[in-house]
């Protein structure tokens, strides 16, 4: 197996796993408008932005933006799903690029 298809396998695998980090989600209180509020949980979260920075680390360097900007979002994280989903939005977007780019 190749570099490319290496490299696709990882993401895709982190792509999967984000998928059973949101499944941690949990009810937290409802806000002042009676909207429910999630958070997820802390272990699964680092545990996976740990394993995708060190994927774009690899990939594009520590300088690159996809790195930094993954990192100062991973950075802010609180518990709260919507950081979560934040970071999750933009490893898919790094992906769709890297991928499309392999190709």
């Amino acid at each position: 197996m190749g570099v490319n298809e290496l490299v696709t396998e990882r993401f895709t695998e982190l792509e999967k796993k984000a998928a059973s980090v949101s499944e941690t989600r949990d009810s937290a209180f409802l806000d002042g408008d009676e909207k429910k509020c999630f958070t997820i949980a802390t272990p699964s979260f680092k545990a996976w932005g740990t394993s995708v920075l060190n994927l774009l680390k690899g990939v594009f360097g520590k300088d690159s933006i996809q790195y930094q900007n993954f990192y100062e979002h991973y950075k802010k994280f609180t518990e709260w799903e919507h950081k979560f989903e934040d970071c999750r939005a933009i490893f898919q977007a790094v992906k769709e690029g890297e991928i499309r780019n392999r190709k």
